[in-house]
């Protein structure tokens, strides 16, 4: 798929084995290798309520060839549902169980990207149709987790909260990285350059075809 197609692809929801005990079997050195594979030009680790440490995503980016790029990003378990933010330098003040209502004001306050992720497979009694969702930037409507009929209700919420819709895989092994992923007009140059062009929509959200074969538009 050329660039001038399709823009440049980033995969917004990763999990690695560093920080994640649910991704035990996902290496976090075999990302640059993998997303050569995958064709990603990018990719956002969101480990659960952590986030890297800068001298360790600097490193992952000195093996990579010009053109791609990994950037640090952080999930957080909220008292009501589950947040990927992107843009942070510090994740001082956010943590585990968190209002979703201070998660959206901090984002913000930093200028940074607060996406709504899986709403449908968030445990607990969540309901997104009934809640009132806080300022979201963005809904992450594709994903290994949001799919088919939860694709479906997860791109009505995201227009009826008008949130810019993204996707990204979730990925917690190397087989699921990039099976959904987000396209933009430019390679941003760092996590707040990412955080500012999910913040004005300028994403495209893509996932794989329910039979796994093509790539197609959410």
């Amino acid at each position: 798929m050329p660039e001038t197609m399709t823009g440049y692809r980033i995969d917004l929801h990763v999990h690695t084995a560093f920080g994640s005990a649910c991704a035990e079997l996902h290496d976090p050195d075999s990302l640059p290798e993998t997303m050569e594979n995958k064709g990603l030009h990018g990719l956002v680790i969101t480990e659960h309520n952590t986030q890297w440490p800068r001298i360790m995503i600097d490193a992952l980016n000195r093996r990579l060839p010009k053109g791609r790029r990994i950037y640090s990003g952080v999930e957080i378990s909220t008292s009501r549902c589950h947040a990927v933010v992107i843009g942070l330098d510090t994740t001082q003040g956010f943590h585990p169980g968190m209002t979703p209502e201070a998660l959206c004001r901090m984002a913000d306050a930093n200028r940074a990207a607060a996406i709504l992720v899986h709403p449908y497979q968030t445990s607990g009694d969540f309901d997104p149709d009934t809640e009132r969702l806080p300022g979201y930037h963005a809904v992450e409507v594709a994903s290994t987790m949001t799919r088919g009929e939860h694709l479906i209700r997860t791109l009505a919420l995201c227009m009826a909260v008008h949130a810019a819709p993204v996707a990204g895989s979730d990925a917690h092994c190397s087989v699921n990285l990039g099976r959904a992923f987000t396209c933009f007009p430019k390679l941003p140059g760092n996590e707040r350059e990412l955080a500012l062009m999910i913040r004005k929509g300028l994403g495209v959200p893509m996932t794989q075809d329910p039979d796994g074969d093509h790539i197609i538009q959410c």
